[in-house]
Formats: structure tokens, sequence, C-alpha cells
């Protein structure tokens, strides 16, 4: 009996999921992932933020906080709803040692996320190649199915 379509796929699966080097590889993924994690830790706004400095912007977030959508907080703005900040009256110097932090922040993720970028890039293209030639493979057996 001729395997079929289902069958072989599965057993492609089985055999990815069953290769060593393949696991080993995501799970040094995981822990790269951990250790660079560890290593820059999301800064902690717990007193609050009144404005995200850019897009994917890295932070902690705490139980019980909200976060509030930028639409949400144009409104606020427009309407003069006061935002949580600090009280003093250096809240101009508060406002820009933040935007120094941020700036400071933006730089020191770039640079780690592209040193991670590239070991990342490395590990993966032997994965890509290793999955290429199952993809071959599966297609091979399909195409007998």
């Amino acid at each position: 009996m001729a395997p079929t379509k289902v069958n072989v796929g599965a057993n492609v699966w089985a055999s990815i999921s069953a290769d060593a080097s393949i696991t080993n590889k995501l799970a040094t993924f995981d822990a790269q992932l951990a250790d660079w994690k560890t290593a820059h830790p999301a800064p902690s706004h717990a007193a609050g933020l009144p404005y995200v400095p850019y897009d994917g912007y890295y932070m902690q977030a705490h139980k019980g906080e909200g976060v509030l959508d930028a639409g949400f907080m144009s409104g606020m703005r427009k309407y003069g709803i006061p935002i949580n900040v600090p009280d003093s009256a250096d809240s101009k110097q508060w406002r820009e040692e933040q935007s120094k932090m941020a700036r400071e922040t933006l730089a020191t993720t770039q640079e780690a996320s592209g040193r991670q970028v590239a070991e990342l890039r490395a590990g993966f293209g032997t994965l890509k190649e290793e999955f290429a030639a199952l993809r071959t493979e599966l297609r091979r057996l399909t195409a007998n199915a």
C-alpha cells in the first residue's frame, strides 16, 4: 500500500522533531534569547511614562498597570487631561532626562540587537539548509504517493 500524503507528512515531521541537532539548535536559541534578556533588562516605568519614544520600545509592564494606545493619549493631550508625570518644578529637566535615557536605551538596544541578529542568522543558516533538504525529500515522497 502506497503511503498517503498525510502519512508522509507525519513521518517527515517525526524525523524533524526527533533530529537532535535541530532540537539542540532551538534550545541554544532559547538560551541565547534568555541570556540577552538578562543582559539587557527592560527599563521600568513604575511611576508612569508620558510618551513612548519609538515603535517597538522595550519596557517592563507591571501587574495592574495599563497601556493606552496613541489615539487615546492624543485625545488626553488635546483636551488637557493630565498625564501621569512626576509633579515638580523640574518637570522639564525630568522630561529631558527621560529623553536622554530613551536615546541611550535605543542606541544600546540597536547595537545589541544587531549583534544578536548576526549570531542568529549564522545559526539559522544551517537550519535553513537542513529544512531545504527535508522539503526536497517531502516533495519527492509526496510526488510518488
